[in-house]
């Protein structure tokens, strides 16, 4: 009876991360679509190498995040995602979780930096992929904002890839961001 809850919790999971999936491809086609768009007006409005050049990138970039989002949402029950599940229920797993949701301190006798690292990881990962784990460990509220500002990372990746991080951490967390128009192109703005 055990096995069979065990493995209708797993399939609960996989639905889960299913899902979770599922969203982030719409997300990634929607504002992949826009980001494209908008560059394809600056193009057609202002011909230009520099343009060409921002309309190139956009595509691919939106093109890759769509293409990395459906691989994600084809791909099988993931075994590395099983075995984490399987890591947190050892009797390390479970002594390092404990301390940490009681706030006490952990022995270096019992785990290595290391393994309270990866647990740690472990919790937050899963929660994140799967809505009905409950995570032990709570991100602390912080007051604070973000700037984006854009430069040398975004020649190699597109700013709305940072804007995504900056949207969701105010989503998740509440913490305000902003950026500032610029690029690292030559003679740009």
């Amino acid at each position: 009876m055990d096995l069979l809850l065990a493995k209708n919790n797993h399939f609960d999971s996989f639905l889960q991360r299913k899902k979770k999936r599922l969203q982030s491809l719409e997300k990634a086609t929607v504002q992949s679509g826009q980001d494209v768009k908008s560059k394809l007006k600056e193009t057609t409005q202002n011909p230009g190498l520099n343009n060409a050049v921002s309309l190139s990138k956009s595509l691919f970039n939106g093109a890759t995040w769509i293409g990395k989002s459906y691989w994600r949402l084809i791909k099988p029950l993931e075994p590395s995602f099983l075995e984490k599940v399987h890591y947190l229920e050892t009797d390390l797993a479970q002594y390092i979780l404990h301390r940490v949701r009681n706030k006490q301190s952990i022995s270096y006798k019992k785990a290595t930096y290391s393994e309270i690292f990866k647990t740690l990881f472990y919790d937050f990962e899963i929660s994140h992929l799967d809505a009905s784990y409950e995570s032990v460990s709570q991100v602390p509220q912080i007051d604070s904002s973000v700037l984006l500002v854009s430069g040398v990372f975004n020649e190699i990746f597109s700013t709305p890839a940072f804007d995504r991080g900056a949207k969701y951490l105010k989503e998740k967390y509440d913490i305000d961001y902003s950026f500032c128009p610029t690029s690292g192109i030559k003679s740009t703005a």
